[in-house]
């Protein structure tokens, strides 16, 4: 048996009718498995990782600015660093291990508190005249 890429190559001598972009294969045991052209198969892995990227990348910016970072990207390459050294923890468990390990990173409770004071101050002195 042929083998590319370590997957194993099957010869199969039935004709495709023309124009079927999907294939659907009935194995013996009754399995059945989906049919793509090579490339068409790549193209739709990069899709898959390119979603899979963006959905953590969402994820992790969700999760940092729950915190009020002072500077997001600082935050961003302290928290990557940490899940790259531990790779079991989850994006949470990250993002607290950074926020406990580098209180330097982020508003503490009192200047958020002092900034939303501020902020209402100053709404109140412009709505108010």
């Amino acid at each position: 048996m042929e083998v590319i890429d370590n997957v194993p190559v099957v010869e199969c001598n039935v004709e495709i009718p023309a124009g079927s972009e999907l294939v659907i294969f009935r194995l013996p045991d009754g399995e059945e498995r989906v049919g793509l052209k090579r490339e068409e198969y790549f193209q739709m892995m990069e899709m898959v990782e390119k979603i899979l990227d963006e959905n953590f990348n969402y994820r992790l910016e969700q999760e940092i600015l729950k915190t009020f970072p002072i500077d997001f990207e600082d935050v961003k390459s302290v928290v990557l660093a940490k899940m790259e050294e531990d790779k079991s923890l989850t994006l949470e468990e990250a993002v607290s291990r950074v926020k406990r390990e580098h209180p330097n990173l982020f508003h503490q409770e009192r200047e958020i508190k002092f900034l939303n004071k501020m902020f209402e101050k100053i709404e109140e002195d412009l709505f108010d005249k």
